[in-house]
């Protein structure tokens, strides 16, 4: 075992399902080998994956963080409630008038957590909120990770908050892509810290990933002889669920016989009102089924046929990584960075959106076609050690 004494923090915005807080726990696994001491701050602790980071020192909540960055509609306690909305309400009101009361705040509890603790290294695991609290902290080391294409990101958010973050990604020792294609991208809009941006792949803790997949499936709906589809994530605009059901109903009318498991919780910017409409407009709630948020997922991604990544945009598309340790042929949209985890028509395919489902149906009715995707898949094999290796000199330096 390495020797080491740091004391590392790393922020998570939430433990609720996405592949934020899973990559970070995967991660987190193998640098536990390093025998760094692990802190974990969750800027608000709603959300079911908590349980998952009990092995690891979670600081106490913070009231007023979580009231910032957490949803009102999660608590239990009706005062619990009150008092989130009526935060939100002054955080809300401040904006308007131009005063940020937000990084007020990070400031105040960065400071003191830092000075009760200090900290070696502090890392934030996802760019937005968690990103500008790490920035304030005065620990001797800080790293930034960066899940999203900034290319789209920076449409989300203000000008302001664009400014912003040229002088926040400056106060960090390292920003950390998770593929070259935002790594390149990034760099694009952060030129002046160039030399600071580097790409490391999500690391896979693949034998809890095979282990898990051969645990017993619960969920009745999945049982079924016909073709199995999987797409999994959170049900948000850049997964482009909604689009799910047309491309069923083009598999129905050419007389393909499926089901396509939807598997992720989540109402962003009502997705999953919109799926459930158009799986209604389609006439396809015969073959397209919401199975909802699950812990392990893995199983589901064991058993399926096929899975299939309908997304705008990724930076380290996870689910299409399990899959692939799983052995699962996938299909995926042409996000950017997609030809970096697939190879195309070598062990699946990558194209158009519009276009998905060509490759579906010849692999549903062509069985040789499917053979010999499937032996490609069955050939792969993640290059853990060299991600490990990348982690290691980081978090050693």
């Amino acid at each position: 075992m390495i020797q080491n004494n740091k004391k590392v923090l790393f922020i998570l915005p939430r433990f609720t399902f996405g592949g934020t807080v899973f990559s970070t726990l995967n991660m987190l696994s193998y640098l536990s080998k390093c025998n760094l001491n692990i802190y974990i701050l969750g800027m608000t602790h709603q959300g079911p994956v908590k349980a998952l980071y009990e092995d690891y020192k979670i600081l106490p909540e913070s009231f007023i963080l979580s009231a910032l960055t957490g949803d009102y509609k999660n608590e239990k306690s009706s005062i619990r409630k009150i008092l989130f909305l009526f935060i939100e309400g002054v955080d809300f009101l401040l904006k308007k008038i131009g005063y940020n009361i937000d990084k007020h705040i990070y400031r105040r509890i960065a400071n003191r957590i830092q000075k009760k603790e200090k900290f070696d290294i502090v890392a934030s695991c996802q760019e937005g909120s968690s990103t500008y609290l790490a920035s304030y902290f005065n620990s001797p080391k800080k790293y930034a990770w960066y899940r999203t294409e900034y290319s789209h990101y920076k449409n989300q958010i203000s000008a302001k908050d664009r400014e912003y973050e040229q002088h926040c990604y400056a106060l960090f020792d390292k920003i950390i892509c998770v593929s070259k294609t935002t790594r390149d991208d990034f760099a694009l809009y952060f030129d002046t810290i160039d030399n600071k941006i580097i790409s490391i792949h999500n690391i896979q803790n693949t034998d809890s990933i095979i282990s898990k997949s051969h645990e017993e499936i619960d969920d009745q709906r999945f049982l079924t002889d016909k073709f199995r589809i999987v797409s999994v994530g959170r049900i948000a605009p850049p997964k482009q669920f909604p689009k799910i059901p047309e491309i069923a109903f083009k598999l129905k009318q050419r007389g393909a016989s499926f089901i396509w498991y939807i598997i992720g919780d989540g109402n962003v910017d009502g997705q999953f009102d919109q799926l459930k409409d158009k799986i209604l407009a389609f006439n396809v709630d015969d073959c397209v089924k919401c199975l909802g948020g699950k812990i392990n997922p893995y199983p589901y991604i064991s058993h399926a046929q096929l899975i299939v990544n309908t997304s705008s945009y990724e930076a380290c598309p996870r689910v299409v990584i399990e899959a692939k340790i799983l052995k699962t042929p996938v299909i995926c949209s042409d996000f950017s960075s997609a030809k970096e985890f697939v190879t195309n028509s070598y062990d699946g395919y990558v194209d158009r959106i519009e276009n998905l489902d060509t490759h579906i149906f010849n692999l549903i009715h062509n069985k040789e076609e499917y053979s010999r995707i499937k032996k490609n898949c069955d050939k792969y094999v993640i290059d853990n050690d060299t991600i490990f290796k990348q982690l290691s000199d980081l978090f050693l330096a």
